[in-house]
């Protein structure tokens, strides 16, 4: 349980780290352009996050249960 829900935080972190350059231009336009107030960004951010996770557990339990149905296979 602990080992599953480790590997998903660390999924997710590789997913923000990978997309690292997206995530700092948009920082920018929405600090510049948009103008908006930083702790609407922050909640912009929180919301991206909670669904970066949501599909790392989604796709995690998937894969899961593909492990499942391979091992019962004769």
């Amino acid at each position: 349980m602990i080992s599953t829900a480790y590997e998903i935080v660390r999924s997710s972190l590789n997913n923000w780290v990978d997309s690292l350059i997206f995530i700092m231009i948009a920082l920018f336009y929405v600090l510049s352009v948009l103008q908006l107030p930083v702790s609407e960004i922050i909640q912009m951010f929180a919301i991206l996050a909670a669904f970066s996770i949501g599909i790392n557990i989604i796709l995690s339990s998937h894969e899961n249960i593909n492990h499942v149905k391979l091992n019962q296979q004769p």
